[in-house]
């Protein structure tokens, strides 16, 4: 059996910069991405990434990760996107790798 890939969208009511800064902010993330607790950059990357430590808290175990954030790019139309790489050695986290 193949991975199966998860596709995710939502109607946010917020101006889309207001959206953009909270998405860009580590201390924020977690408030509405529940595949993290924490969020902790740990290095700059030339790429105006960043390398990060990510938990997952539950009742009986926390799982820690690593990932890079992949910043952004701004298209000639002022569309923006910006995405996440994480993964975890961890066999108890329901997600081994994945990006958003």
């Amino acid at each position: 059996m193949g991975d199966k890939a998860i596709y995710v969208e939502i109607e946010i009511k917020a101006d889309a910069d207001r959206v953009w800064q909270l998405t860009q902010d580590p201390a924020q993330h977690p408030r509405w991405d529940l595949r993290f607790s924490s969020i902790t950059p740990v290095a700059a990357l030339p790429t105006r990434g960043n390398r990060f430590v990510y938990q997952r808290r539950t009742l009986l175990h926390t799982i820690t990760g690593t990932g890079t954030s992949l910043r952004e790019r701004q298209r000639p139309d002022g569309t923006r996107t910006s995405a996440l790489r994480f993964t975890t050695s961890d066999k108890l986290s329901p997600l081994r790798a994945g990006r958003g």
